[in-house]
C-alpha cells in the first residue's frame, strides 16, 4: 500500500471582525488578496482605501480562492510602506519554495533591514530587523510569519530571539513576492500570500490574535479539486532537495487553482503496480470538484527489458481506465536516462512515438517532456544543470521545467 505525500495548508472557519483590527491594533496597510472580486480589488488597503494600495511591480497570477501566486522569476508587489523603528509586519503564505537564500521585506543599504528569509546555514527562516537578523525554526511551506518587538514568529509563537538595533529612518518600501534591495528587486519567491499586514508596533498577544484571526477569515479551506501525480521515482522527487522541490510541489506552486494534492510515487514502479494498484488506491480519491491526475511512467519497465508495445499498451490502458473512473488524465512521455541505452534507448522512443501519436485515444492532455531540449536524448544526462549524477533522476531545477510542461499541458 503506497502513502501519499500530501500538502495540506492549517486554515480554519470563518470570522465578522475585521482581522487586521484583532486585539485593538491599527495597522498602517492591511491586504487579504483572497475573496476579492478582481485583481485590482484584491491591491486595496483595508487599513485606508486608496492611500498605499498594493501595485504592481510585476503582476502576481491570482484567482479568489488562491490569492496572490508569485511565480518565482519576476513577479512581485510594491507597497509604499515604509518600516519605522519598533514596526512589526505579519503575512500568511501558502505553498512556499522550501528553498534557501530568498527574503522577501526591504533594506536601504545602510543598516535598515525588515524581511523575512530563509538562511542555509542551517535551512531555518531567519528574521531581520534593524541592524541584524536572526535563525527561527525549520523551514514551513505554509503558515503565519511575522516581526514584532525586533522578534521573530512563526505561527503566532516566537521563533527567534530579539534582533538588532534600529536607529534613524528608512526610505525603501516593503515589497511583496520578493525583497527590495536598496532599490532594487531581488530574490523573487514562489508563494501564495493571502493576507499581509504591516503596524507601528505589536505585542505578542496581539501577533498571536492576527494569526488566528487571519487563519479565521481564510475561512475553511475548499479545493477546486484533486491532483494526483503517479509514477516512479522521478515522481517521487528522488534527487529533489529538499524533497519538495519534486515536480507534483513545484506544479502545485505554479497553478492558480486550488486543488489537493497526492503524490503517488514510488521508487522502482512500473506500469504494471500503478495499474494493479490504481483502483483501490487512486480512484478512491476522485472528488466533487475538478480531479485531475498525470501519468509519467515507463522507465523502469523499459529498464527491465519489457518491449515497447508492451510498455505502451500498459500505459494506455491504465490512462484509459483513470478517464473511466472520472479523472481528466494528462499522460507525460518518457525522458532520457544514461542507464537507458542501445535497443533500451529504442524502446523508449518507440514507446514515446506512439504515445504522442495517439494519445487522444486514451487521456486528455499530452505532456511531451520527451520533446524538451534537456530531456530528449541520452547525451542531455550529463548535464547537470537538469539531471543529477545517476543520470535518471534530476535536479530541482529539471523537475521545475517538468513542472512547467505538464503545468502548460494541463491548463491549470
Amino acid at each position: 500500500m503506497r502513502d501519499p505525500k500530501r500538502l495540506i495548508p492549517t486554515v480554519m472557519g470563518g470570522t465578522t471582525k475585521p482581522w487586521y483590527l484583532t486585539g485593538g491594533a491599527i495597522p498602517n496597510v492591511a491586504y487579504r488578496s483572497i475573496k476579492a472580486a478582481t485583481l485590482a480589488d484584491s491591491y486595496k488597503n483595508f487599513a485606508n482605501p486608496g492611500t498605499k494600495d498594493a501595485s504592481d511591480g510585476v503582476a502576481p497570477a491570482w484567482s479568489t480562492k488562491a490569492g496572490w501566486v508569485f511565480d518565482g522569476a519576476s513577479s512581485y508587489l510594491k507597497t509604499g510602506c515604509i518600516p519605522g523603528a519598533g514596526h512589526a509586519m505579519i503575512m500568511r503564505f501558502l505553498n512556499r519554495d522550501l528553498v534557501i537564500a530568498k527574503y522577501m521585506g526591504c533594506n536601504n543599504g545602510a543598516g535598515k533591514y525588515f524581511a523575512f528569509g530563509a538562511d542555509s546555514s542551517p535551512a531555518k527562516f531567519s528574521y531581520y530587523y534593524g541592524t541584524n537578523g536572526k535563525n527561527g525554526s525549520n523551514l514551513a511551506e505554509s503558515g503565519v510569519i511575522a516581526i514584532a518587538g525586533g522578534r521573530g514568529y512563526l505561527n503566532g509563537i516566537a521563533d527567534a530571539d530579539a534582533n538588532g538595533d534600529w536607529s534613524g529612518t528608512s526610505d525603501k518600501e516593503i515589497y511583496l513576492g520578493a525583497y527590495n534591495n536598496n532599490g532594487a528587486l531581488a530574490f523573487p519567491q514562489r508563494i501564495r500570500i493571502t493576507h499581509f499586514a504591516e503596524y507601528n508596533s505589536l505585542t505578542p498577544a496581539q501577533v498571536l490574535a492576527i494569526t488566528n484571526a487571519m487563519n479565521k477569515d481564510a475561512g475553511s479551506l475548499i479545493y477546486d479539486g484533486t491532483l494526483v501525480c503517479d509514477g516512479d521515482s522521478l515522481t517521487a522527487g528522488t534527487g529533489a532537495s529538499p524533497a519538495q522541490m519534486a515536480y507534483p510541489n513545484q506544479l502545485i506552486h505554479l497553478s492558480v487553482t486550488d486543488q489537493h494534492l497526492y503524490n503517488y510515487g514510488v521508487t522502482g514502479q512500473t506500469i504494471v503496480q500503478m495499474i494493479a494498484d490504481a483502483a483501490a488506491q487512486i480512484d478512491i480519491l476522485i472528488s466533487s470538484g475538478t480531479n485531475n491526475l498525470v501519468c509519467w511512467g515507463g522507465v523502469n519497465d523499459i529498464a527491465a527489458s519489457v518491449d515497447s508495445a508492451t510498455v505502451y499498451s500498459n500505459i494506455a490502458a491504465y490512462c484509459q481506465a483513470r478517464k473511466a473512473a472520472g479523472w481528466t488524465v494528462t499522460v507525460c512521455t518518457i525522458t532520457a536516462a544514461g542507464t537507458i541505452t542501445g535497443a533500451k534507448e529504442t524502446v523508449r522512443q518507440e514507446v514515446n512515438a506512439s504515445i504522442v501519436s495517439n494519445y487522444e485515444s486514451f487521456a486528455d492532455h499530452l505532456a511531451d517532456l520527451a520533446a524538451n531540449q534537456y530531456f530528449d536524448a541520452t547525451d542531455d544526462t550529463s548535464n547537470t544543470t537538469y539531471y543529477n549524477a545517476d543520470t535518471v533522476h534530476l535536479t530541482n531545477v529539471g523537475y521545475g521545467i517538468v513542472a512547467g510542461i505538464i503545468k502548460a499541458a494541463m491548463e491549470i
